[in-house]
């Protein structure tokens, strides 16, 4: 990987002959993410989030070279050396992590995998992957919560976050999946994290996940997106209560949505920016005994959202993300460390 007035890839399938994936680059000199996948038959170079290049390298197997690798030099070190800074260098063989346009760049430092300090604090850790047309989803958590499709909620690998090769689809006709109420979900004045990735087809607002409803008086919590990103809380089962940014949703690509509380405050967050806040200070939020629902409101009978979900993450205990409005978080590492 070279980088100068442009961005460049080469390799070599015989030892002797360079091809190359390149992009001109006229950015100033500031930290930006860098990166180079193959996902099946393609070469996707990228740069800040935004593929810029690509390559078929349909049938090209990359010459084992007996060369070391060096960073900041060509061959030995000794031509090309970089003038300027570089952190977290990262090589992963086997997945090739950046093949959507408009991919979230990971956080820095790295997930190693095994490095939640929160992990204990996990109640619900869903990935959504496996195979095309599974309705079998795994929570990962501690508690390894029971979750049960409806309609046509399925695992689908048409389209899906870079970093995994499937996510949950919904078609907004009744789709949705369940979780049975559980203590794990009655955040009352505890800190709590809810969070997900997604990428919704409308703007219409549809519930994404809730413990929520429309009738009686056992309203819990609920996050919702459309033309923009809510959630609602209950203080007696029957009041609504909001938290909602302003901001216009783009259109459909994957990003990182997340509700926190840290004292008595709550952060709604969406891409790497705290959007909204909100003064809870004395505030219990109302336990209620309805399901969780993914993909509608927790009757599972309106706000049915049509869009696809992975890495769905419920920390209760812990306020992940926090800040003044319009200041900047770290997008969490994905898939989430688990452990």
């Amino acid at each position: 990987m070279f980088e100068g007035s442009a961005l460049a890839f080469f390799y070599t399938s015989d030892g002797g002959t360079d091809q190359s994936l390149s992009w001109t680059n006229t950015e100033e000199a500031q930290w930006y993410h860098r990166a180079v996948s193959r996902v099946g038959n393609t070469l996707y170079l990228s740069y800040g989030g935004a593929i810029v290049a690509t390559r078929d390298v349909t049938g090209v197997a990359f010459r084992n070279s007996a060369r070391p690798l060096v960073i900041g030099g060509n061959n030995n070190g000794s031509t090309a050396q970089y003038d300027g800074k570089v952190a977290n260098v990262r090589i992963t063989k086997g997945v090739g992590r950046y093949g959507n346009p408009g991919f979230t760049p990971p956080s820095a430092p790295f997930a190693t995998g095994s490095s939640d300090p929160y992990w204990s604090n996990v109640k619900l850790c869903v990935e959504f992957s496996g195979a095309n047309g599974s309705t079998s989803f795994t929570d990962q958590s501690p508690s390894g919560h029971t979750l049960t499709a409806s309609g046509n909620a399925q695992i689908s690998t048409a389209d899906s976050p870079s970093w995994q090769s499937s996510a949950l689809n919904l078609d907004g006709s009744g789709d949705f999946v369940t979780i049975a109420d559980s203590a794990d979900w009655d955040f009352g004045t505890d800190d709590f994290t809810v969070e997900y990735y997604a990428k919704h087809d409308t703007t219409v607002v549809d519930a994404l996940i809730a413990q929520y409803g429309t009738t009686g008086n056992d309203r819990g919590w609920g996050f919702f997106e459309g033309n923009s990103l809510e959630f609602y809380y209950s203080l007696t089962g029957s009041d609504d209560v909001g938290t909602t940014s302003t901001i216009i949703m783009p259109p459909p690509r994957w990003s990182h949505k997340a509700i926190s509380r840290v004292g008595n405050t709550l952060y709604l967050c969406y891409d790497g920016i705290v959007r909204a806040t909100k003064d809870v200070t004395g505030l219990t939020m109302f336990d209620s005994n309805r399901q969780v629902a993914i993909g509608a409101n927790g009757e599972g009978t309106t706000a049915f959202y049509t869009g696809r979900i992975a890495n769905v993450r419920i920390t209760k205990g812990t306020g992940r993300y926090s800040g003044s409005v319009n200041s900047s978080y770290t997008v969490p590492s994905v898939p989430y460390p688990v452990g």
